[in-house]
């Protein structure tokens, strides 16, 4: 078969965490996608795993010059093993793929055809677009996802419908440019937020999530939903403050209306202490939504600086 893309290479990051059931397969499915390319590597990033994950790879890796094998003393969290990968990834095009296969290798070529048919810097492989399915997925993780992704969207004001999936292709560029601090699944929407903050341009592909056939999952619920909380509420945190302040007016207002219907209707005279609590909250809560503000605008300003960090990078890079 005719090589394609000679003037590219492709790197292929996969996490492994006691994966030792997939490993072979993983492999096997990925490297045939990748044998279409002139040049490529798949790197293999062990997170501490407790079984024979490590051994399986390494023996495989050992055969072949361009499948690398990196290890974790311990489990770190699938983020740090994307930028373990990322810190050693040596691609043009660097695509990030589950090690249960949940989505087909064969579709790394789609997303790639994407990167480079809308001129993008960044593609999402979506289930959850137009075009895309799932199939056999729990239904628990199914409405976890699809919840997550619905608030995270609303977090970062994009309509990207899927924030959270790991299949997806880079060019070099976005990934030198991010610097990512996040250990665990917040990675996803991370990388997300920073790039659209420097002005790449983030796309989604139709893609199919398929359930685990192999191996156990590491998907823990509540994990993933604090995660994502946590997560959206740094990028958002105007959604924590106003909620806050609102209730904070609102125990405002009954305290006020009780003193009110008091006064009025049974004839009592009014409590200076619970007239001060009445002030009080009431001025608390409309406090806690200007810090929300606040706050907003300080994500605002960061985003600004993201942006003009990559601007001064290309007029370096370009004299």
């Amino acid at each position: 078969m005719e090589k394609i893309e000679a003037s590219r290479k492709i790197s292929v990051i996969v996490p492994m965490f006691n994966e030792e059931e997939n490993v072979e397969n993983t492999i096997l499915q990925i490297t045939s996608v990748l044998n279409k390319f002139q040049d490529w590597e798949l790197i293999i990033v062990d997170d501490g795993s407790s079984d024979s994950t490590p051994m399986l790879v390494e023996k495989i890796a050992k055969r072949r010059s361009n499948i690398h094998l990196y290890r974790h003393p311990r489990n770190l969290g699938v983020g740090r093993a994307l930028r373990t990968g990322f810190s050693h990834a040596k691609g043009d095009i660097i695509v990030t793929i589950d090690a249960d296969l949940s989505y087909a290798p064969s579709e790394i070529l789609t997303l790639i055809e994407k990167l480079d048919a809308e001129e993008a810097d960044v593609v999402l492989g979506s289930p959850y677009m137009k075009g895309g399915e799932t199939v056999k997925v729990p239904f628990h993780r199914l409405i976890i996802s699809k919840a997550g992704n619905y608030f995270l969207r609303f977090a970062l004001n994009t309509n990207i419908r899927c924030l959270t999936s790991i299949f997806r292709a880079y060019r070099r560029e976005v990934i030198d440019s991010l610097e990512l601090v996040s250990d665990g699944k917040e990675i996803e929407p991370e990388i997300v937020a920073k790039a659209i903050a420097m002005g790449f341009r983030v796309v989604e592909a139709p893609a199919k999530l398929r359930g685990r056939t192999r191996g156990r999952s590491k998907f823990k619920f509540g994990e993933s939903v604090w995660l994502h909380l946590k997560f959206s509420l740094h990028e958002r945190p105007m959604i924590l403050f106003s909620f806050v302040g609102l209730f904070i007016m609102f125990l405002g207002f009954l305290s006020g209306l009780d003193l009110v219907w008091k006064l009025y209707f049974e004839k009592e005279p009014i409590l200076r202490p619970m007239l001060i609590l009445t002030v009080l909250l009431t001025i608390v809560g409309v406090q806690t939504i200007i810090f929300g503000f606040l706050a907003d605008q300080i994500t605002l300003i960061r985003s600004e600086l993201l942006r003009n960090r990559r601007e001064i990078r290309k007029r370096i890079s370009s004299i």
